[in-house]
């Protein structure tokens, strides 16, 4: 399949279509969540300055950074200005904000924006155009890669539409004509409709230029054979109304000699209209309700996937139900807390399952006078629960599996991984941590108390002091999210330590001394880089990406490059066995088992190391991205001690076969991987249970200075 075909740059999307209303905003909204739920780091850009409510759509009421303070030059670089969202892999520049005129910038504002815009690090850039023909709007939707055209079946809105692509083609031709000859008059006369409302056909025109300029012709011509817009009728209300996408089609090609593609309608639904009041993403709202179907499979057709087009629109509907069922949890609630509301948290939410009587113990109190204290490491893949004075007494996959029927947790753990891609409909597998952070605060909740209640079985646990290793990257709001989390599980004392610190601890390296110690703490869904001195943090990269990057990548390589289809658990054996982050000896062939795209059929192919290792070169770049820009800000006198040291990996992704390598040939550092490397955070925090006091200059503080 070649849903993600590559290009000779990023995709670059313009959604245009002149009038206003038509859905342009809704159409940018849900594709930019699809694009980033397929894998792709994303970035969504409302340009519509005089009217920008993209940002509504990501749940996100005030942005504090819009276009406005890059184009005032507030700001010098759009990343100044970027968002995050609710959604990973998602990000979003805001156009909101406007004031007179800011509609309209000057030319040279346009091109700067523009050379930015395609500086950006994505591998999707989402272009949501305001209404209308202006000179502006029609640059950027000529600059893209891939155009999209919103439009309604009303009169209006088809002529809007036409007469958009229209302004597109003289946009063009003006810009490779020579000004102020005689072909440049032609298109000063064509452009104009006769005072009976008849226009030039294209084709009629460029015979007449062709005779004029024919070197320019043949430039605009090798336009002409790349620009095929994408038409999306949207808000269809009765189904002979479909058939109006086909018959603008032939009117665009009649009389503007350009090849527009109709992708498909989107009918109008209620549930559409609700989940605008409710400002969320209707494929989110409702990924079952027709518009979402509709939507789910005009995206392959958009985005030119021309050999399994059911496939591909089976892996979208897949990654967004899985996605509806913990977007409410993680769209924020921060009016109160005066926080940046463009952050990605959890809500609190407030479980069922928590003591009815107010001032009645918790899950760990029953009402005995005993102490106990446990770190616990929840990570994106794994969980690891420490207990002071017995180790390390659980060890499980951040899963558990869910009856649908009576909302009942029927496995946890490696019982629970053992489920995926095998259960019935009925049993939903739910994974509540995603990139470090909650996803879903109340199935972390329920997760947890299932692990602890496993956890006692070989130990006393009541009242504990809680140590809880997180990412360096979660935000005020979450580190407040995970506290209370943790309070409503009955701990007397609560901290947080940064798990690359913790893993430090844990791998022994002597933190407390005057010389630099580097670690770089690779999990499943976070990396982090930090060197320490004198027990205090020197310098910190963290990033909120691991291994399941890498899982990800080798997934989508198989479908793009073989038309195969694995899970992601098959896609975990292949990086343990099989991946490599730099060349190993001799590449080995290997069978993998998995479905045949295009035949709907199981299906055994042979690959080898090497294809796996091009496979995985971007998030392993990513990932060396991230241990060079913690060395860049290291300061001089403490480099040295890096020189002579070198670092230490740990977490799950360290074992990677060749990371180590690739990060001392780029780097000219030595690397050692921890002995411990999976488990080094969670006995990290396990030694800080020895003594609270003495370990609090290591603990988390809130913005207040307050420790939480």
């Amino acid at each position: 399949m070649n849903i993600n075909a590559p290009k000779p740059r990023q995709r670059l999307w313009a959604v245009g279509g002149g009038k206003g209303g038509v859905g342009k905003s809704l159409f940018a909204t849900n594709l930019s969540i699809i694009l980033a739920e397929l894998g792709n780091n994303v970035v969504a850009i409302d340009l519509d300055l005089g009217n920008a409510n993209m940002h509504s759509g990501f749940g996100i009421k005030y942005p504090r950074k819009t276009l406005m303070d890059f184009l005032n030059g507030n700001v010098n670089d759009l990343n100044e200005i970027i968002l995050d969202t609710s959604i990973y892999n998602l990000k979003f520049i805001s156009g909101a904000g406007g004031i007179i005129g800011s509609a309209n910038p000057w030319h040279a504002q346009k091109l700067k924006l523009m050379r930015y815009i395609e500086k950006l690090h994505a591998d999707h850039i989402v272009l949501d155009l305001g209404a209308g023909t202006s000179y502006n709007t029609i640059d950027f939707f000529l600059n893209a890669t891939d155009h999209v055209i919103v439009t309604t079946p009303e009169s209006p809105s088809i002529q809007s539409a036409f007469n958009f692509i229209r302004i597109c083609i003289f946009r063009m031709l003006y810009s490779i004509i020579h000004p102020n000859n005689n072909a440049w008059k032609v298109i000063e006369k064509a452009k104009v409709p006769t005072p009976f409302g008849k226009i030039v056909k294209v084709s009629n025109l460029l015979d007449e230029l062709g005779k004029l300029e024919p070197d320019s012709i043949e430039k605009f011509n090798v336009f002409q054979r790349s620009f095929h817009p994408k038409l999306i009728l949207n808000m269809i209300m009765k189904n002979e109304e479909i058939k109006l996408g086909q018959g603008i089609k032939e009117v665009v090609k009649r009389y503007l000699d350009i090849d527009i593609i109709y992708a498909g309608s989107i009918s109008f639904d209620n549930v559409v209209r609700e989940s605008l009041a409710n400002e969320i993403p209707f494929i989110i709202n409702s990924p079952k309700a027709r518009p979402s179907n509709e939507l789910f499979s005009l995206i392959p057709k958009i985005m030119e996937n021309t050999t399994d087009t059911q496939g591909a629109e089976e892996i979208i509907r897949r990654g967004i139900r899985k996605l509806s069922k913990t977007y409410s949890n993680r769209v924020v609630e921060s009016a109160k807390m005066d926080v940046d509301p463009s952050i990605y948290i959890t809500d609190k939410v407030k479980s069922h399952e928590t003591n009815e009587i107010e001032n009645k113990p918790g899950f760990f109190n029953f009402q005995a006078r005993t102490w106990s204290n446990i770190a616990i490491d929840m990570g994106t893949s794994n969980t690891r629960i420490f207990v002071k004075g017995r180790g390390v007494v659980l060890d499980e996959p951040t899963l558990m599996s869910i009856d649908e029927t009576n909302g009942k947790i029927v496995a946890l753990g490696y019982e629970s991984k053992a489920m995926l891609g095998r259960s019935h409909s009925g049993i939903s597998i739910v994974s509540p941590m995603e990139s470090g952070a909650i996803s879903d605060f109340t199935d972390v909740k329920k997760l947890i108390n299932e692990f602890i209640k496993l956890a006692k079985r070989s130990t006393i646990l009541i009242r504990p002091g809680v140590i809880l290793t997180i990412p360096p990257k979660l935000t005020y709001v979450e580190k407040r999210a995970v506290q209370e989390f943790v309070k409503e599980l009955g701990a007397r004392e609560i901290h947080l330590v940064y798990e690359p610190l913790a893993a430090a601890i844990g791998a022994g390296l002597p933190v407390d001394i005057p010389k630099a110690s580097m670690v770089v703490n690779i999990g499943g869904g976070s990396i982090s880089a930090l060197v320490i001195s004198i027990s205090g943090i020197v310098a910190l990269v963290s990033e909120r990406f691991g291994g399941n990057a890498i899982d990800n990548a080798i997934v989508r390589f198989l479908r793009e490059q073989h038309n195969f289809y694995i899970g992601n658990q098959t896609a975990e054996w292949i990086k343990i066995n099989f991946g490599q982050a730099y060349k190993m000896g001799r590449d080995t062939r290997f069978e993998i088992r998995g479905q045949d795209i295009e035949r709907c059929i199981p299906r055994t192919i042979t690959i080898n190391t090497g294809e796996i290792r091009d496979a995985i070169v971007k998030p392993v770049n990513d990932m060396l991205k991230v241990v060079m820009n913690l060395l860049e800000i290291v300061p001089p006198e403490l480099s040295g001690d890096l020189v002579d040291r070198g670092m230490t990996l740990t977490g799950g992704t360290s074992i990677l076969a060749g990371i180590g390598k690739a990060i001392t040939k780029l780097s000219g550092i030595q690397v050692r991987i921890a002995p411990n490397a999976q488990r080094a955070a969670v006995e990290g925090a396990g030694r800080m249970l020895d003594d609270f006091k003495a370990y609090s200059k290591f603990f988390v503080d809130d913005l207040d200075g307050q420790k939480i």
